[in-house]
């Protein structure tokens, strides 16, 4: 658990507290007075500060394990896509990188084969494709739901996943939990700033709409919604949710790959041929040696 506070003296003080509020007989007392308050003060303001981080900051919840999806061999790559069921309003940044952080924080510090796993936000900002923050082209290979569901066989290409239609709509949670709509009945509204090919729509991530009227100006971004059908508004309906209106974010990992099954040696090709020669070499001995004893001694001349 993080401690969230600290505990700090008054501005002007020369202690913990004014320790001369109350008289004293002698200045002799009120010098004992003030070391007594320092060092007495001090733990009854730890122990306060604990009990309140006690409170409000929870305990971080277990790292999530990615199981490889069935069907893959080794040496087979594959990316994770996931929705956040967490929702913020927060969508003031026109920097990518706050984006990939949330995401990031949503998976938990997931792992695969013991190795953390590093996360990207399907999303756009007014300076960064969504199509490049992924990175669609380097890292082109088949998506799935943690829970083992194919979303799209590719990025790129008639059937990727930028082609505006889906295997499987992306609406679990990194740990494979469904995620819920809107409290409303709505779709799981998720901010995306993208259209369906992978590039930034006219309302990015970031976007400030101008106050009117004397009313205040808010954030936008477009949106898609998880929990809808499969098609295009996965990542774009066409409209745009507000920072009044809390949403997800959808992510996906970096590209995984498929170990070799554990306790399977590895044959080393140079290593066989001196094993194989010596293997041969021992044959070669004990024959020789047969031959040597089953031969028949030499008949003495009379």
């Amino acid at each position: 658990m993080t401690l969230a506070c600290m505990i700090r003296k008054p501005v002007g003080a020369s202690s913990w507290f004014h320790h001369e509020v109350l008289p004293t007989p002698s200045h002799t007392a009120r010098l004992r007075l003030r070391r007594t308050s320092r060092w007495l003060s001090w733990p009854c303001a730890a122990a306060a500060c604990l009990w309140a981080c006690w409170l409000v900051v929870p305990a971080a919840a277990g790292l999530v394990s990615i199981n490889t999806p069935a069907g893959l061999a080794p040496g087979d790559h594959f990316r994770i896509a996931f929705v956040t069921g967490s929702t913020t309003t927060d969508i003031s940044s026109s920097d990518i990188a706050s984006y990939n952080l949330f995401v990031n924080t949503a998976a938990g510090g997931a792992t695969y084969n013991g190795s953390a796993v590093t996360f990207y936000a399907i999303g756009s900002t007014a300076t960064v494709n969504a199509y490049d923050n992924i990175h669609s082209t380097t890292m082109n290979d088949p998506v799935y739901l943690a829970g083992g569901a194919l979303v799209a066989p590719s990025i790129t290409g008639a059937n990727g996943l930028w082609s505006g239609a889906l295997v499987n709509r992306i609406a679990t949670d990194i740990d494979g939990t469904v995620v819920s709509p809107e409290a409303q009945g709505g779709d799981r509204r998720v901010f995306t700033g993208t259209l369906v090919d992978g590039t930034v729509s006219s309302t990015p991530l970031g976007s400030y709409q101008s106050g009117f009227f004397g009313a205040p100006g808010y954030f936008k971004a477009s949106n898609g919604q998880a929990t809808g059908y499969t098609d295009a508004a996965w990542i774009s309906t066409g409209g745009f949710a507000n920072q009044y209106a809390p949403s997800s974010f959808y992510g996906i990992s970096e590209t995984l790959t498929v170990a070799a099954p554990s306790g399977v040696p590895e044959i080393d090709p140079s290593g066989l041929a001196s094993a194989l020669s010596l293997v041969i070499g021992s044959v070669a001995m004990l024959e020789q040696r047969r031959r040597g004893t089953t031969a028949k001694p030499a008949l003495a001349a009379s």
